[in-house]
C-alpha cells in the first residue's frame, strides 16, 4: 500500500527483503490474489480497488509507514540507478514520506529539472511546490526560480512574473 494501487513485484521484493523471505513474500501476494484483495498483472500487482489500498495504507503504524517508504525509497535507487532521472518524483516522494527530507530535496531537483527537459511544465511546477516544502533556506531561491520558469511556460506569465519579483525582494 506504501507504494500506490498499482506496484511493481520487483520493487516490492527489493523493499522487503531485508524484512521478510521472498517465500514469504510470494505467500502474502498469492494469499491476496485469492481474497481478491490484489490482482496480478504481468510484473506487478493492482489492489482491486482503491479504497482497499487506502484502509492498508492507513492500518500502518506511523514509524512502520516511515521504514516502509524509506525501503521503497532505496529499493528504486537501486533498482532503477541506470535511469533515476525518470523515477525521482517518485524517490523523491519516498523519501519524504519516509520523513528523510535531505534526501527527499535531492530527489525533488532531479524530478524537477527532468520534468523541465521533457517538457512537462505542469508536473514540474507541482514538484516545486512539493519541493519548497522540504526546501532548506538556501534551496528556497533555485525552487521559486524553477517554479517561475514552469509557471512561464504554462503560459501563466504574470503569476511567474509576481514570483519572480518576489524572489528579488
Amino acid at each position: 500500500a506504501v507504494m500506490g494501487r498499482e506496484f511493481s513485484l520487483e520493487v516490492l521484493i527489493r523493499a522487503s527483503e531485508e524484512e521478510y523471505s521472498l517465500s514469504q513474500v510470494a505467500n502474502a501476494l498469492e494469499e491476496s490474489c485469492e481474497q481478491n484483495i490484489l490482482q496480478e498483472q504481468q510484473e506487478s500487482y493492482r489492489f482491486s480497488h482503491g479504497s482497499l489500498a487506502v484502509v492498508a495504507y492507513q492500518s500502518l503504524k506511523t514509524p512502520r509507514r516511515y521504514l516502509f517508504h524509506q525501503q521503497v525509497a532505496n529499493a528504486m535507487e537501486h533498482l532503477y540507478a541506470h535511469c533515476l532521472d525518470s523515477v525521482a518524483a517518485s524517490i523523491a516522494h519516498h523519501f519524504r514520506q519516509g520523513r528523510q527530507p535531505e534526501r527527499a530535496r535531492e530527489y525533488y531537483r532531479k524530478a524537477v529539472l527532468y520534468s523541465h527537459e521533457q517538457c512537462a511544465h505542469p508536473n514540474a511546477r507541482n514538484l516545486c511546490l512539493q519541493w519548497l516544502e522540504v526546501a532548506t533556506p538556501e534551496q528556497t531561491l533555485e525552487v521559486k526560480h524553477l517554479h517561475a520558469k514552469s509557471l512561464f511556460w504554462l503560459g501563466q506569465w504574470e503569476e511567474s512574473e509576481q514570483t519572480c519579483l518576489r524572489q528579488i525582494e
